[in-house]
């Protein structure tokens, strides 16, 4: 996972540098010896933050299903499918999610605030 946050870092790093209201969503999906790991991070500067909530990532878990999903997907099963029973957890701004193969997710933080 290391590898993949400096190359977040630097993904972001350009954008920062090129544009103050900077807004993305980056999601790599790694397979290595046949075991997936899917990365997700948000990465908003402070001015958009304010204009752009919809770029959210979030985690979301029910049962024995896990998922890392944008809020789009949140808002369906919040207002529309009520019957599904998801907890859903925001990705904090520029922090890292890492959803391993055994279904269990770790954050790291790459900015501080």
């Amino acid at each position: 996972m290391d590898s993949w946050v400096q190359i977040i870092k630097e993904i972001i790093n350009i954008h920062r540098e090129r544009d103050k209201n900077y807004q993305m969503q980056l999601i790599l999906l790694e397979v290595f010896n046949g075991k997936p790991q899917l990365l997700a991070c948000s990465a908003l500067s402070d001015n958009s933050l304010r204009f752009m909530p919809y770029y959210g990532l979030f985690t979301g878990q029910r049962d024995n299903f896990s998922s890392i999903c944008s809020s789009t997907v949140t808002d369906y099963f919040r207002d529309y499918h009520k019957s599904s029973k998801w907890d859903f957890q925001e990705i904090p701004n520029n922090c890292v999610v890492n959803l391993t193969p055994n279904g269990e997710f770790r954050f790291r933080k790459i900015y501080e605030e």
